[in-house]
């Protein structure tokens, strides 16, 4: 009786430590839990105007603002081309049609207003979360902690925060979302045994993944490698299916370079656009290695964050730095422990690769991108981190599937709970920067002092918001400007937009002689500066009265650079008229009427041009036409 007793003991105490699936409800809370968490998590942000690059790709986008006529030259353009037009100072071509495709669509429906773009943002993030949920489930199985684990940890974290908030970034979720929906369509294919459906379908998703950003490509090693891993009874043959995503990539490829080029094509030798630029191929490489170093502690503290770490945020290092070296010992035993395990289906080795992988194409190891580190693009190689973390959580705690202890696991409980209340903290409080420029170069040239570009974004947005309404914007606005383009000019002195725009700043201050010394400098690095030859041309004009010089620069701003905007045109006129080239000075007033026939100053200075001449009548009939628009010139 006793050996009966005993036996009963021995199988009750299994059943306490049996590993069991989460209840079909119990998942449903947690997705629940999660969608709500992160629709929360970024919901401050849908009330956020338009910030940074959003100019780039919406705002300022002359193809984008046509809707749905615009889409065309979207897709078979480079990215940069609808707002910097066909020559642009960016490495490389960029071919992102996509997310470009999409703002085009949203600007039919809804014009200038960042709502339903900001909400799109969120609700992709959502739906990206739910479908990394579902791809670590078919990897780990229903039972296992690590999908909730990953998914929350990911969903939560700081660096997200570009992404989401700023809504150019779109090309980031998309990618991320089409290279998940491409995975789960491979698993449905080797699960189901419906290889020509489920890869047919896995394919198309992927090119669109492609279209959506190039980092996609980095992900042809993971799909057979997720075959390899997570399914036993698969055959090699399963596993080699997971090639056939060569296809889509080799499409993309040849479509990319018919109509943009490749990366890395002609390097600029602007150091604003080309950040290694002026140092040496020891130096170039040093750097690289300090900034994946930098990318790696910031997976653990994402503090503090920032938009923009250019120039010279990020000193140029040699191979003397301790952290240079940590670094290279760091990343290539991170490589070698890759290689080595992903044979006997380590889950770190493969946490390294969906790290690595993603991480190489932004890392500027193998072409220049314009930018030597940015917050986005760590956005898809978190997942590595996310689940490294999760699973040596599950390792440590000794919880890896769902038991009935797990609730008595104060520890991995309360570590999960700090991770989770701190990162929320940080992203709600880091999605605030993220209102308006303003707001955002606000904050981040205080945490990017050090950046050219930086000091310039803030001390341009200050300088617009000033020209906005001169009459009432105080004077301290302007000298706020002046002293960031001043110190973005010290950071690096070939820094043109800087200079120029203390040359603007000086012109509306009446200092002349700051103004054309600016301005020249301007000229100096770039001699064919159309912007610096029509201030010139005004300052000379308005301040100096030397309207043979004005005359000059104004004259070649509109006759050998085609610039013909109102402000120049009058300024041209105005500088003829006051050497009595009246001949010349008429033209260039009809052709101001003839552009904006409401303008009653246009009418006004052509009446007091002839009657300088002494044709009384044709003065006459300009000066009633001008009096008609605007009462007030009677007196």
């Amino acid at each position: 009786m006793k050996k009966n007793k005993k036996k009963k003991k021995v199988v009750k105490s299994n059943k306490q430590t049996k590993q069991l699936p989460l209840s079909n409800k119990g998942r449903t809370y947690f997705l629940g839990f999660l969608m709500v968490l992160s629709f929360g998590l970024y919901v401050n942000t849908l009330g956020h105007q338009y910030a940074f690059d959003d100019s780039i790709v919406i705002t300022e986008n002359e193809f984008t603002k046509q809707g749905f006529s615009g889409i065309k030259d979207l897709m078979t353009k480079d990215f940069f081309e609808g707002i910097y037009g066909e020559s642009t100072e960016l490495t490389g071509g960029r071919y992102r049609p996509l997310s470009l495709a999409m703002f085009a669509i949203e600007y039919q429906f809804f014009g200038k207003q960042p709502f339903f773009s900001h909400l799109m943002n969120v609700l992709f993030y959502c739906i990206c979360l739910y479908l990394l949920f579902l791809v670590l489930e078919l990897c780990f199985g229903r039972s296992s902690l690590i999908p909730y684990l990953t998914t929350l940890i990911f969903a939560v974290h700081p660096l997200h925060t570009e992404v989401v908030a700023n809504i150019k970034s779109r090309d980031e979720l998309l990618c991320f979302f089409f290279l998940l929906l491409a995975i789960v369509a491979l698993f449905k294919a080797v699960d189901t045994k419906q290889y020509s459906k489920w890869l047919i379908i896995g394919s198309v998703l992927y090119f669109l993944g492609l279209l959506a950003k190039e980092t996609a490509i980095t992900y042809l090693p993971v799909f057979p490698l997720l075959i390899y891993y997570f399914r036993k009874d698969a055959l090699s043959g399963d596993v080699v299916k997971g090639l056939i995503f060569l296809a889509p990539a080799i499409l993309y490829l040849a479509i990319r370079v018919s109509l943009v080029g490749m990366p890395g094509g002609a390097d600029s030798t602007d150091i604003m656009e080309n950040p290694f630029v002026n140092s040496s191929f020891s130096e170039k490489y040093a750097t690289i290695f300090l900034i994946l170093l930098k990318y790696f502690f910031l997976q653990i503290l994402p503090h503090p964050l920032t938009s923009d770490y250019s120039f010279n945020q990020i000193p140029f290092v040699g191979w003397g730095n301790i952290f240079v070296i940590i670094s290279l010992i760091f990343h290539f035993g991170m490589g070698i422990f890759m290689v080595l395990k992903l044979k006997s289906k380590n889950i770190f080795a493969l946490c390294i690769l969906l790290y690595l992988a993603p991480l190489s194409i932004t890392s500027n190891i193998v072409f220049n991108i314009g930018a030597p580190m940015g917050e986005r693009f760590l956005f898809i190689p978190t997942l590595g981190f996310c689940l490294a973390l999760a699973y040596g959580m599950t390792l440590f705690f000794k919880e890896k599937e769902f038991t009935p202890n797990l609730k008595q696991n104060y520890g991995l409980l309360g570590l999960v709970g700090v991770i989770v209340l701190a990162s929320c903290l940080k992203t709600v409080v880091r999605n605030k920067d993220w209102y308006d420029n303003e707001t955002l170069f606000q904050q981040d040239v205080i945490t990017s002092a050090n950046s050219a570009k930086m000091q310039y974004y803030y001390g341009n947005t200050l300088l617009k918001n000033y020209l906005a309404d001169p009459k009432t914007t105080p004077k301290s606005v302007l000298d706020a400007a002046e002293k960031h383009f001043k110190l973005g000019a010290e950071i690096n002195p070939k820094f043109h937009h800087c200079l120029y725009n203390l040359g603007s700043i000086y012109d509306q201050k009446d200092n002349a002689q700051e103004a054309i010394k600016y301005l020249n400098k301007t000229l100096e690095l770039h001699p064919n500066h159309i912007n610096s030859h029509s201030l010139l041309g005004k300052v000379y004009g308005r301040l100096v009265r030397d309207f043979d010089k004005s005359i000059f620069y104004l004259e070649r701003a509109v006759n050998e650079f085609k610039q013909d905007s109102p402000g120049v045109l009058q300024n041209l006129g105005n500088a003829y008229a006051e050497k009595q080239l009246y001949t010349k000075a008429i033209p260039i007033y009809e052709k101001l009427i003839a552009k904006d026939p409401g303008n009653a100053r246009y009418y006004l200075n052509l009446g007091i041009t002839y009657q300088r001449m002494g044709n009384q009548a044709k003065a006459k009939s300009n000066f009633d036409k001008a009096v008609a628009i605007d009462p007030s010139l009677k007196k």
